[in-house]
């Protein structure tokens, strides 16, 4: 008992699970003390790379954005361009169309009623088309030249209407028409190269007769309008001509003056 009692005191076992438990404890503690930092530094890499990314994401928004603006001021700069460039050629349309006589015409229809189509001064209108009777005295040849000269053809007279309106302006006088077998023999054509039509009551007596002609010398190969009727005669024969032409289709010229608008 006394030995015992003499004896160092031996640490007991709880003392040492204490110390142990604490050891323990405090060796933990150490430990997560010791990682915090790595902790803190993880999560404001992770903070700072969503960070970087969304600036990444913003930066490539705004080039995208950029691009789109400089698309559409490219787009404008051109639709505008566009615009002016026919805007120019507008006015030049306009200038050169007040000096026609297209634009004076629409000057006069919107004073006064107008038909639908008109001719040009001195030329008579019927249907479609308008006439001329000439004064001067050429071969048929030279007749057709002077009508295409203004912007005519020597008068196609294939409808019976057309004739008796040409017959009652010639009265008794003699005229060239578009008409000649010059190219076959008893095959008559008009001037745009249509047959003149078999069975024709407008041939005079015994006409087309081919006869030949002692003064020029040659047969009758052109067709002349006579006292209401039609003969063959010689091609270099002097005699006046009708000449024909499309009349001026006014709608057309409207038209024309409001895309020019």
């Amino acid at each position: 008992m006394r030995g015992a009692k003499g004896s160092p005191r031996q640490p007991g076992r709880r003392e040492a699970d204490d110390e142990r438990a604490t050891g323990g404890d405090t060796e933990s503690l150490e430990y997560e003390e010791d990682d915090l930092p790595d902790l803190i530094m993880n999560i404001e890499d992770d903070v700072l790379d969503d960070r970087e990314n969304e600036d990444a994401e913003n930066i490539g928004a705004s080039e995208d954005l950029q691009v789109a603006r400089d698309s559409l001021q490219n787009t404008t700069e051109s639709y505008l361009k566009l615009q002016q460039q026919a805007k120019q050629r507008e006015q030049l349309d306009c200038t050169r169309f007040k000096n026609t006589t297209e634009h004076w015409l629409h000057l006069f229809c919107e004073k006064y009623e107008c038909p639908s189509r008109i001719c040009d001064p001195g030329w008579l209108l019927f249907s479609r088309s308008c006439f001329l009777l000439t004064n001067t005295k050429l071969s048929w040849e030279q007749s057709k030249d002077l009508c295409l000269s203004k912007q005519g053809y020597l008068a196609i007279a294939n409808h019976d209407q057309v004739q008796n309106f040409l017959f009652e302006q010639a009265k008794e006088m003699a005229y060239w028409i578009g008409m000649t077998d010059s190219l076959t023999e008893g095959n008559w054509i008009w001037m745009d190269g249509s047959k003149v039509k078999d069975g024709i009551t407008f041939w005079g007596p015994g006409q087309p007769d081919n006869a030949w002609n002692r003064t020029y010398r040659t047969p009758e190969n052109c067709g002349l309008m006579r006292q209401r009727q039609w003969f063959d005669e010689a091609c270099d024969a002097k005699y006046p001509a009708v000449c024909e032409k499309n009349a001026i289709r006014l709608h057309l010229i409207f038209q024309r003056m409001m895309r020019l608008r």
